[in-house]
């Protein structure tokens, strides 16, 4: 029985530490992993960014939402759901 899992991976920035922390998951996982679910944050430091990675994985589906929540300026109950 071939049993792979799904896995999600959400990134705030760090490319070089996202790139190190793929390649580990690949090469001692990768053969349990079907599909990378990888979420890159709107607004990352130092305009950070991660599209990279869509080229360099077969297995990637790259999600970049359209807005940004920073969790700590807004109240849970205003927090949009999607």
């Amino acid at each position: 029985m071939d049993s792979r899992i799904d896995v999600i991976v959400q990134s705030y920035g760090k490319g070089e530490q996202l790139r190190c922390t793929l390649k580990s998951l690949i090469l001692h996982s990768g053969k349990w992993i079907d599909k990378i679910y990888f979420i890159e944050e709107k607004q990352a430091p130092f305009n950070d960014s991660c599209e990279w990675v869509k080229d360099h994985f077969d297995n990637i589906i790259y999600h970049k939402p359209n807005r940004y929540v920073n969790p700590y300026s807004v109240p849970y109950h205003q927090v949009p759901e999607e």
